[in-house]
């Protein structure tokens, strides 16, 4: 008697010709209501930039930074600039040059540089490492300033030295001559780590759609049957 009630009940009420359409579009209201209702999983932000380990020379640096300058400066980004055969005069004319360009026309987010470009040549080279192949240099940003926030502005930054020294000395490998700038610093760790990580997240998650969908058109034995639970997954993702 339940048996037949419930099927007389989906078999007509729920799934008839005229209210399967009815059904469909309550369950889309529905979705649509508790996606509004209730926050949902894209929100949650995870912030954590220590992605490398203690010992890593990127982390180490920033420890520096950190004791080295106040925290109301901002975070910093730290540029590493790198010449096999030691860091010339036109190297050290290059850093006056851009924190010049940077003290004139800010980046986007950009809340404090150290007026290299009042510092002497011979005052620079002081600061670099005792071979003079290494100088680091720091640009400062906005702490409340978000990774995507700051991705701009470190296209732009990369922009404005590869125009002022007139080559690209963010991609060349480290074992070729001239001159080479690394990013490094938070800025530079975050930035490294959402690139690497974001890519790895869709490598993933395409990977797993693409199994999961073949495993049950194998089970069902049709591709509409296979793609409804996606489609059900992905609303239950969407209003949590």
């Amino acid at each position: 008697m339940m048996n037949h009630l419930l099927e007389k009940w989906g078999g007509k009420v729920v799934a008839g010709s005229r209210s399967r359409w009815i059904t469909l579009l309550l369950w889309v209201i529905t979705v649509s209501f508790l996606s509004f209702l209730w926050p949902q999983v894209n929100e949650e932000e995870t912030n954590s930039n220590n992605l490398l380990p203690d010992d890593a020379m990127s982390v180490e640096a920033s420890k520096i930074m950190e004791e080295q300058f106040a925290n109301d400066t901002g975070t910093p980004l730290l540029l590493v600039w790198y010449r096999e055969n030691g860091l010339n005069e036109a190297d050290f004319q290059l850093i006056q040059n851009l924190y010049q360009e940077l003290n004139t026309n800010p980046l986007q987010q950009q809340s404090m540089v150290p007026d290299f470009s009042q510092v002497p040549v011979q005052g620079l080279k002081q600061t670099a490492s005792e071979d003079s192949k290494v100088i680091t240099t720091p640009v400062f940003f906005s702490e409340n300033a978000a990774g995507t926030e700051i991705n701009p502005s470190l296209k732009a930054l990369k922009t404005k030295i590869t125009e002022l020294a007139e080559e690209d000395p963010f991609n060349n490998a480290l074992s070729e001559s001239g001159l080479h700038i690394r990013l490094s610093g938070p800025v530079g760790i975050q930035n490294d780590a959402e690139a690497l990580f974001g890519q790895a997240d869709l490598t993933l998650l395409l990977a797993t759609v693409l199994l999961v969908l073949v495993l049950l058109i194998l089970l069902y034995r049709s591709p509409i049957l296979a793609i409804v639970p996606l489609i059900g997954g992905r609303l239950c993702l969407f209003i949590r």
